[in-house]
């Protein structure tokens, strides 16, 4: 088959996609469909898939070792950080545009989210034993308090989150099954 050098510079196989053809056919250029996603795309599935697998995993702390809860909790904090900077538009875009109700939540929840993850952080780093033993906080009574108040609220939040972003996980995944 030949191929024809559209407008854009695009290189087209189709006939129909050629300008200068006559309106019953069909003149726009359809870019190819490609059956993988963007690396980048993927990458933030398995970050994002990871961290919410490791956080439920963590808040059975009672099955784990403490040192195996801790590395567990250092990882979800590396990922978290690395969603975070995949999604550095949104930081971007925070004063871009009109704030609706469903942007203002989803955007107080994401704050919240963001500040209740630092908490936990904080409160984890004070109660450590194992992984970051030589920071040498000892402050365990607040830390154990704060971890726990703190771990509750970014379940809670984190699973908000989720929620906001349900209906275009589902439209992903019966795309790829269709």
């Amino acid at each position: 088959m030949e191929k024809y050098v559209n407008q854009k510079s695009e290189i087209c196989t189709d006939l129909n996609s050629v300008p200068n053809s006559t309106p019953s056919q069909n003149t726009v250029a359809k870019p190819a469909e490609t059956s993988t996603l963007p690396v980048i795309r993927i990458f933030r599935i398995i970050v994002d898939a990871a961290m919410y697998v490791l956080f439920l995993l963590l808040m059975g702390y009672h099955l784990f070792e403490n040192r195996h809860h801790e590395i567990l909790g250092a990882a979800v904090f590396i990922l978290f950080f690395i969603h975070n900077g995949l999604n550095w538009r949104w930081y971007k875009n925070l004063f871009k545009g009109k704030y609706t109700l469903s942007r203002s939540l989803q955007t107080a929840c994401n704050l919240l989210l963001c500040v209740t993850m630092l908490f936990t952080i904080a409160a984890a780093l004070m109660l450590s034993r194992d992984v970051f033993y030589f920071l040498n906080f000892t402050n365990s009574n607040v830390g154990r308090k704060l971890h726990m108040v703190a771990t509750v609220w970014t379940f809670l939040l984190e699973s908000l989150h989720l929620g906001f972003h349900w209906q275009a996980i589902q439209k992903s995944i019966i795309k790829k099954m269709t």
